[in-house]
């Protein structure tokens, strides 16, 4: 898939992925995350990649068609493990398109190819609370609204704790 038609379906992923959250949050009672609407059809479609989403053409209708037997409220509940060490055998390849951060007692994810180019791409999700993370200059976002910003100090920290994934230019 060229680079244009790939910005393409990634945008309009986006656009009807975020109305079909919408909607679904009105009809379940809670707040339904872009990922948790991302993981659902991953898992109904038996997807392994999250790219496969961009093979088809989504409209909001197909999408709602795909996730309306999936149970949200228990689809978002999850519990994170910390391990001190891995125990996956050396040598099992391990995915590298996201990496899990654990930084003063909250979990951040980072997504290598986010279908959700906003705040930044890519950005860091606080799924407990909602909140995305611009990695160029720290600003916080609860949905679309920035809610502060992290100090420098803490920003760079964070960022050298990232290994796997390329991050955007610092501009703080």
């Amino acid at each position: 898939m060229d680079t244009e038609t790939l910005v393409r379906r990634i945008n309009e992923w986006s656009r009807i992925e975020n109305e079909v959250a919408k909607h679904l949050a009105e009809i379940h009672g809670i707040e339904i995350g872009q990922l948790n609407i991302q993981g659902a059809v991953m898992s109904v479609c038996h997807y392994d990649d999250p790219f496969d989403i961009l093979g088809r053409d989504w409209t909001t209708d197909s999408l709602l068609e795909i996730v309306k037997d999936v149970n949200f409220k228990e689809w978002c509940k999850t519990e994170i493990i910390s391990l001190d060490h891995s125990i996956i055998p050396q040598g099992v390849p391990r995915r590298l398109d996201e990496e899990i951060i654990k930084y003063h007692g909250e979990v951040w994810k980072i997504y290598k190819y986010d279908p959700d180019p906003f705040p930044s791409l890519p950005h860091a999700h606080c799924p407990y609370e909602g909140i995305k993370m611009d990695l160029k200059n720290g600003d916080l976002y609860k949905k679309q609204d920035c809610i502060g910003r992290i100090p420098k100090k803490d920003l760079i920290e964070f960022r050298n704790k990232v290994k796997h994934i390329e991050l955007p230019k610092l501009e703080v």
